[in-house]
């Protein structure tokens, strides 16, 4: 696996830290971006990381001012359900075990093979914010006028 291969923007965010040695840092920019592009995404800015990441894919419906992604197919379907829930999982412990670490414990620094397996986790976030639609819930929102 190469770094420049992974997902765009975490390679954009990653690159000039990476090719200098900075493995730590690129991984922790790289979660930055991630987050950054969550927040325009779901249209929020009053949380960020890990509690949005559990915000923006949870499966129950959204509510004015918190708008949830959905992946495409049947939501009614075990295997919809799971990857909804399992994404949410997945995106709220890479925040909380990989890049909570780097940005409160300081001066740490990586091995390349151990950054590119977590700059590999933010790439497979990334994917899937990109994959899934937003669901947004609101009189702007409603395809019918209210009565």
């Amino acid at each position: 696996m190469r770094a420049d291969h992974l997902h765009r923007w975490v390679w954009t965010a990653a690159r000039s830290l990476w090719e200098s040695g900075h493995y730590a840092d690129a991984v922790e920019t790289a979660a930055k971006k991630i987050n950054a592009e969550l927040q325009n995404k779901v249209e929020r800015r009053d949380i960020s990381d890990a509690r949005l990441c559990t915000e923006a894919l949870k499966s129950d419906s959204p509510n004015i001012g918190r708008n949830r992604l959905r992946f495409p197919g049947d939501r009614e379907t075990e295997t919809w359900i799971a990857r909804q829930e399992g994404a949410m999982s997945f995106a709220r412990g890479a925040y909380m075990a990989i890049r909570n670490p780097l940005a409160h414990e300081g001066d740490q620094d990586l091995l390349e093979h151990d950054a590119l397996e977590q700059l590999a986790a933010f790439s497979i976030i990334a994917r899937w914010i990109e994959l899934c639609d937003v669901e947004r819930v609101g009189p702007e929102y409603e395809a019918e006028p209210r009565l």
